[in-house]
């Protein structure tokens, strides 16, 4: 059996939707039965990774030590990884990981693609726009042309890759979800001051480029007119943004209206997913949330803005698709917490049915195994997209 290697930086539950997907890529693509998969990933000294395992996949934990990616035993335990696979799939960019394994695959001649995962989405491209600059300039975008092909969740992701600069042959393979059979009760054993109330939840990294300081200005505006309505903020603190977001909720006198979870476990993130009445993701920028789908497989209603790259939700009637705006925002949340139960779970259902007959992983790690496939020398799947692009400076997009 082929073996590919997927290598990424973290698995730690506050990596975001990668630290969730990714594993669950590698043994979708292992349950096909066509290629052996292991996921490699690193750790930080304080990390305890006693807990991860990527089910029907090998795991190697390798300590994070980036100078010796250049020299060093990281960098010959990565060798011996990359000469041993037949195909490789790298998550993630801007990190020297990326570079060496794929400096490490082209002279070993093993074929690799590459995932940003929305890493080159405008927004994210203009965020220290020009340290990005000097890096892709010289190791990124070289990188990445190297590549046999680009995997994106999204079209508009293929949009990004080729506004980059870069030429190879791409895809749209997006990310899957597994739906729990039982839905657990955790979440009102630990808040059970919030039974009964209409919970908008938000599940996400704590972090600016999400629309949460936004999402409680508008909140201050809305919650009045809803006294039965509380907002759930879900998730684990990212850049120090969380400092920020309390100072505003205590300025706001929003105490009694929002509750901050920290990060969730899997049975905490599905409890809270269970018990609430609607979800909301107004991110400024996002490569394919993860969140959203789960979301939709708990049978919620949606409110996403058009950045979270998911345009489904309008014409399948399972939320509100909006722009990143206080305004819109705004009407959203009235619009569904105007609506009752009945009309909510009717919204919600649709969203379920959609995410049961698109997204599941099974699908997916098929879909994967026919690209690898092709890589290796197999017919070409509908779904790979020919290279073509002209290079730009990513600093002026």
């Amino acid at each position: 059996m082929r073996r590919s290697l997927h290598v990424i930086r973290s698995i730690a539950p506050c990596g975001g939707g990668t630290s969730v997907s990714v594993p669950e890529l590698a043994g979708a693509l292992s349950r096909t039965g066509r290629y052996a998969n292991r996921l490699v990933a690193f750790c930080d000294p304080e990390e305890d990774t006693s807990s991860y395992c990527v089910p029907d996949a090998d795991l190697s934990i390798l300590p994070w030590r980036p100078w010796e990616l250049l020299s060093g035993s990281l960098r010959r335990r990565l060798h011996e990884l990359v000469a041993s696979s037949d195909i490789i799939q790298i998550h993630g960019i801007w990190e020297p990981q990326c570079m060496a394994v794929g400096r490490l695959a082209s002279t070993a001649g093993v074929p690799y693609l590459v995932s940003a995962h929305g890493m080159l989405d405008p927004w994210a491209v203009r965020n220290k726009r020009w340290k990005k600059w000097f890096y892709s300039l010289l190791i990124e975008r070289p990188n990445l042309n190297r590549a046999a092909c680009l995997r994106a969740l999204t079209q508009s992701e293929i949009g990004d890759y080729r506004a980059f600069g870069l030429t190879p042959p791409a895809t749209v393979i997006p990310n899957g979800i597994s739906i729990p059979q039982t839905a657990p009760d955790a979440f009102f054993e630990q808040y059970p001051g919030l039974r009964g109330r209409d919970l908008v939840l938000f599940l996400s990294r704590i972090h600016r480029k999400k629309g949460i300081h936004m999402l409680c200005r508008v909140w201050a505006s809305v919650q009045p007119s809803f006294p039965d309505a509380h907002l759930v903020l879900a998730g684990p603190d990212y850049e120090d943004t969380l400092r920020s977001v309390r100072q505003l909720v205590s300025e706001l006198n929003l105490e009694c209206s929002v509750t901050f979870t920290g990060l969730l476990d899997y049975r905490g993130k599905w409890s809270a997913l269970c018990a609430a009445s609607m979800f909301v993701l107004p991110s400024y920028s996002e490569g394919f949330s993860t969140a959203i789908l789960e979301a939709m497989a708990a049978g919620l209603p949606v409110i996403a803005t058009h950045q979270c790259h998911f345009p489904e939700l309008a014409p399948v009637g399972c939320g509100e698709l909006i722009e990143p705006e206080p305004v819109e925002l705004e009407r959203a949340l009235r619009r569904l917490l105007t609506a009752s139960p009945a009309e909510r779970r009717e919204i919600g259902a649709r969203g379920r049915s959609l995410v049961e007959r698109e997204y599941s992983w099974a699908q997916i790690g098929e879909k994967m195994a026919d690209v690898y496939d092709w890589v290796l020398g197999g017919p070409k799947p509908a779904c790979v997209l020919d290279g073509d692009a002209s290079p730009c400076d990513p600093t002026t997009r």
